[in-house]
Parts: structure tokens; sequence; C-alpha cells
């Protein structure tokens, strides 16, 4: 029984971490995205002598 307890365990454990690393990795890849899109860039008006 303490082999099943253990092997539960150590999967769970793998789950976590796959999640963690998962869930880090769309965070980086999301955040620089977020912050360079501006309005400006969306319409085409972020220059200064756009006219």
């Amino acid at each position: 029984m303490t082999a099943i307890k253990l092997f539960k365990k150590i999967t769970v454990l793998i789950y976590l971490l796959g999640a963690v690393l998962f869930f880090s990795s769309c965070a980086k890849t999301i955040n620089p995205n977020a912050q360079n899109v501006g309005v400006g860039e969306e319409y085409g008006t972020s220059d200064s002598d756009w006219r």
C-alpha cells in the first residue's frame, strides 16, 4: 500500500510542476505582447507625423 501512495504523490507532484511550468511559460509569452500593443499602433497613428 505504501508504494501505491508514494506513486500517487509523485504523479500529483509531476502534474503540479507541469501545470506551473505551463502557466509560467504562457505568462512570459503573453506579457511582452500585451505591453507592446497600443491603441496608436493598432490604428497606425503611433507616428508623430502620420497625417
